[in-house]
């Protein structure tokens, strides 16, 4: 983003989480409040809260990254690494390897699962990433927002959008396996022959 997110927070690079959260709650009340008035203010309200949210959002994720370095040293760091990189394989070999398994080494390997299509598989990693760390507002995101693809799927399972990662990028889905896949197929197949029937 083009805008420092402590900057758009109003506080200082070294601030505490706790000291972000109660200046993101703060400003969001005030730009959810400044939706509403008329004109230019109206849409620059808009577009703050906007501002905010992405600046957060960020801040989280600088925070996290810092705290997989501390917290458990270079190894996840680097399974982080490969996984942005597009190695999976490398990365789920890496994974395989640890004998310790905190919440971001299920957090990690609910985003290869992801990515490769296995949404439930997913979930069920991003749930146990967070009844070990319950309070990880990266978990939680990751959690809804595959919730909502897992639902939009749902809903309309002959629509072939492009689903997203956990940070939002569009990404393929892994065609090689998983039920999901399979499903969809014998779904079109049957939409195609019941299509041939009325000619």
């Amino acid at each position: 983003m083009g805008q420092n997110p402590y900057e758009v927070l109003q506080i200082a690079d070294d601030a505490s989480m706790d000291e972000i959260d109660a200046s993101y709650r703060r400003l969001r009340a005030k730009y959810s409040e400044d939706r509403f008035l008329e004109g230019e203010e109206r849409r620059i309200g808009a577009v703050n809260l906007t501002n905010l949210d992405n600046a957060y959002s960020e801040i989280v994720r600088i925070r996290s990254k810092e705290n997989i370095q501390y917290e458990y040293g270079s190894d996840l760091g680097e399974i982080d690494r490969m996984i942005k990189d597009g190695n999976l394989e490398g990365a789920q070999a890496e994974l395989d390897k640890m004998s310790s398994r905190p919440a971001h080494w299920h957090f990690l390997q609910s985003i290869i699962f992801y990515k490769k299509g296995w949404y439930d598989e997913s979930r069920a990693q991003l749930k146990l990433a967070l009844n070990l760390d319950p309070n990880n507002t990266q978990y939680q995101t990751a959690l809804s927002r595959l919730e909502q693809v897992m639902a939009n799927a749902t809903a309309n399972p002959y629509t072939m959008g492009t689903p997203q990662d956990m940070q939002g990028t569009p990404i393929p889905p892994d065609n090689s396996m998983g039920l999901g896949n399979c499903c969809t197929t014998l779904c079109l197949l049957d939409c195609c022959c019941n299509m041939l029937r009325c000619f």
